[in-house]
């Protein structure tokens, strides 16, 4: 301990002792000394740096402590508050000073992260913090209470400053922790601040909850933490309102953008209508403030922010052509160029990697990857790819989260250019790339590691797309073709291709027909963790082949990789299943696709003309579905049938001990009473009881996991 450190503790043990015996006289002294101290914090750094950041810790902690004493209400505030104001000043200019400098970047990436659970510990323990955060900003306070909560106010923004600097690639290892109180509480504090139109001087700790949760919400892993505190449509909720300042809808839009870089933040924000909220920001609110502001940037970043959250969100059927194409032109192209050439690869905060995921995106539409490649500032797209492929396959290391990003979402990327001709020639002629693809496949090193990263359904692994890469490049990964042999024992293969986005749907199809003891069902329920060596002797071996269309299968460049060899290669017989009534394939999928549609009539009757579409096929003769089902139907479950039933469909455990249904008949009654009933109004009324009802297992049930359950009951009525 250093000599600073030990005045400190000193002091602050003494400031303790004079409290508690109330000499009012030697307080002032204490206090002065404290703030003298808190005053040269900041050249303690140039001798002993990383005792300076404990000496900090130290003070927060105990100053956090000092808040929830009743001494410090009736001493300090009553009669010493321009004193406590002093040394709180004294710490925020010794703060930003060391902010300043790299002392924190000279810590372990442990030692960050036990201090800053350290400081989250002390913020959710603090019973002053929580009457803070609880009571309303349009309260009447007196004098006293005002002052109270400035200095409860500034110590919070102070922690806050601390942990955003103390933030490291793994501090979302145990934030799951703080989702039932202090999250909560932090966001009530901002729901109910924009809830006023007023302005005061909780606007600055507003924007530093905002910034912090900004930087939380950039480690993927936590956004289901987010969605349990229904944090995403609190803050799609806040982008409507019409008097916020400029700076908080750009931490709003923030993490809104990064909630959509995980799927079920992609999930959540489509059900709270994000295209639509988005779009009328764009229209209406922003339009309105950017037309006052000089500052280029800004009006750039909201554009970036908006756009690339849609693109993230949403499908490109679901996109406007123009609207996007004049993003690709203004905005993104340029966005990639400068983060290319900025020392931290970073531009507006929007790291490298995350422009070249929306690029990924995109392309995996025929139209927008020609916008990209073909655009209209003449940059040769296709070059800067493969040389930003080649780059990152050389330099990126293991324990490099965003060089792996990068190199994962180009080499998605070159996938999906291959398909194409017109492009093909180009990477045919670059053997470099080729060679770096042919290692990549090779060598599974870095697939290894990012099995403990997350990564969306829609970015495929090194191996996976270089492999399909070469495949339609016909480089050394061709599939020599083996005949397929005829039925044995008059069994059929049958292979389903499909997009994991409808696993549900899948599964569901899947339930029935692998009943059927005429068919022998041939499918990838890993997500994409075969080889496409050993996918393409599977659909080889295959009879039929069935495809479940949607707009997230045309987007998979494994369902259309998939989709061309069996077509097109090996002139497969094949069946379509359009899964929306309202989907209307389009591009490469449009001319090939002759299908049966589900959703418009109940799925039995179309499952049904699917089995006589497949005994036509393959000359057989199916059963009907009713004959399929069990004996034991709905009607006749019991409570352990129901429980199974919750499993299969990965419903909350709670919620099935909550409701407590002991027959199918009253699962299926309350699934009918839930028909043209708003499902959010009965999230309402059953979360406050099911939080009480487990409020010592601190349990919370986000809006997320009851729809999931209620989409699980409109399958289930569909089906009776």
């Amino acid at each position: 301990m250093s000599e600073e450190f030990q005045q400190i503790h000193d002091l602050y043990e003494k400031l303790h002792e004079i409290l508690r015996t109330n000499q009012s006289l030697a307080l002032n002294d204490v206090l002065t000394d404290i703030s003298n101290l808190a005053t040269h914090l900041s050249l303690v750094f140039s001798s002993i740096p990383i005792d300076t950041v404990d000496i900090f810790e130290y003070i927060l902690k105990s100053c956090l402590e000092l808040l929830d004493t009743t001494e410090f209400i009736d001493i300090i505030v009553q009669h010493h508050s321009v004193l406590w104001t002093s040394f709180i000043g004294s710490l925020w200019k010794s703060l930003t000073d060391i902010h300043g400098l790299d002392i924190i970047d000279r810590m372990t990436i442990s030692g960050r992260q036990h201090m800053f659970y350290r400081l989250l510990d002390q913020l959710n323990l603090s019973k002053s913090l929580e009457a803070f955060l609880q009571t309303n900003v349009c309260s009447q306070l007196t004098s006293v209470e005002q002052k109270t909560r400035g200095f409860v106010g500034c110590i919070l923004i102070l922690t806050l400053r601390q942990l955003r600097v103390l933030i490291t690639n793994s501090t979302d290892l145990e934030l799951d922790k703080y989702q039932t109180n202090l999250f909560p509480r932090l966001f009530h504090f901002l729901d109910d601040y924009f809830a006023t139109n007023e302005r005061s001087q909780t606007d600055l700790l507003v924007h530093e909850i905002l910034l912090f949760f900004v930087d939380i919400s950039g480690l993927t892993k936590t956004i289901p933490i987010f969605i349990q505190i229904n944090c995403p449509q609190l803050c799609l909720q806040w982008l409507t309102l019409p008097y916020l300042s400029l700076d908080e809808y750009e931490f709003i839009l923030r993490i809104i953008c990064n909630t959509a870089r995980h799927d079920d933040g992609v999930a959540i924000l489509r059900y709270h209508k994000c295209h639509q909220i988005l779009n009328q920001f764009r229209n209406e609110i922003s339009g309105q403030i950017l037309a006052f502001i000089l500052d280029s940037e800004k009006k750039e970043y909201c554009m970036l922010t908006c756009f690339i959250t849609m693109v993230l969100c949403y499908q490109s059927n679901e996109l406007n052509n123009d609207s996007i194409r004049v993003f690709i032109n203004d905005y993104l192209i340029d966005a990639i160029f400068c983060t290319i050439y900025d020392s931290k690869l970073k531009y507006l905060g929007f790291h490298l990697a995350e422009f070249w995921i929306v690029v990924m995106k995109l392309c995996r539409d025929d139209y927008y990857m020609n916008c990209i490649l073909e655009n209209e500032k003449r940059i040769k797209m296709l070059q800067l790819i493969t040389g930003n492929f080649l780059y990152y396959s050389d330099v990126t290391r293991i324990n490099d989260l965003s060089g792996r990003l990068t190199l994962m979402a180009l080499i998605n990327i070159l996938w999906s250019i291959s398909f194409h001709p017109r492009y093909r020639k180009d990477l045919l002629e670059d053997l470099i790339v080729i060679e770096r693809l042919e290692t990549i496949r090779l060598n599974d090193q870095l697939d290894k590691v990012v099995l403990f990263d997350y990564t969306p359904r829609h970015v495929y692994s090194l191996k996976r797309a270089a492999d399909g890469v070469l495949h339609n490049l016909g480089g050394k990964t061709s599939i020599p073709i083996s005949p397929c042999f005829p039925a044995k024992n008059s069994v059929f293969s049958l292979r389903i291709s499909y997009s994991h986005d409808d696993m549900h749907f899948c599964r569901e199809l899947y339930d029935v027909l692998v009943k059927l003891p005429q068919l022998s069902i041939s499918i990838d329920f890993q997500n994409g963790k075969y080889l496409w060596n050993e996918v393409a002797q599977t659909i080889q071996q295959c009879h039929l082949m069935l495809l479940l269309v949607s707009p997230s299968f045309y987007q998979s460049s494994s369902c259309r990789q998939e989709f061309i060899y069996a077509t097109s290669t090996l002139k497969k017989p094949f069946i379509s299943i359009l899964i929306d009534a309202d989907y209307q394939a389009k591009g490469w999928l449009e001319t090939r696709v002759k299908h049966i549609c589900f959703g418009q009539e109940d799925f039995q009757t179309n499952v049904d003309q699917l089995l006589s579409l497949i005994g036509e096929q393959l000359s057989i003769e199916l059963p009907s579905v009713s004959s399929l089902t069990n004996s034991k139907n709905i009607q006749q479950w019991n409570s352990s049938d129901v429980q199974q039933w919750f499993v299969n469909h990965g419903i909350k455990s709670e919620l099935y001990e909550f409701y407590q249904f002991k027959s199918g008949h009253e699962l299926l009654l309350y699934a009918q009473a839930m028909r043209g009933y708003q499902w959010t109004k009965e999230y309402e009324r059953i979360r406050l009881r099911f939080e009480g009802r487990f409020s010592e297992q601190q349990q919370h049930l986000s809006s997320y996991e009851f729809l999931k359950f209620i989409n699980a009951l409109e399958h289930l009525r569909n089906k009776c």
